[in-house]
């Protein structure tokens, strides 16, 4: 590959990067707010003695659910790209 070629991809990477830890810090500040609100609802499903407190409860949990899975994939995402950049500089440091 040419040093060119390495280096417009590295400029990508970085650019992707710094889209995906953008991502990440919502998606952390989201996971954080979701949580809270799971275990308030939790806890009103406890005390309460309707359903409806209940069904709340679980749905704010999978929500907090679904957002550490997002949070989860962002980092994956994060992680393949350090590694790809990685070996970018590594072949260009072999140039």
């Amino acid at each position: 590959m040419s040093k060119r070629r390495i280096e417009r991809k590295l400029r990508s990477g970085a650019a992707a990067l710094k889209r995906l830890q953008g991502e990440l810090a919502v998606a952390r500040e989201q996971e954080l707010h979701f949580e809270a609100d799971a275990a308030d609802a939790r806890l009103r499903s406890i005390v309460s003695e309707n359903g409806i407190a209940e069904i709340e409860g679980r749905d704010a949990a999978r929500h907090a659910e679904a957002l550490l899975k997002d949070r989860r994939r962002i980092e994956a995402e994060i992680t393949k790209l350090e590694t790809e950049q990685n070996e970018l500089l590594d072949q260009l440091m072999e140039l």
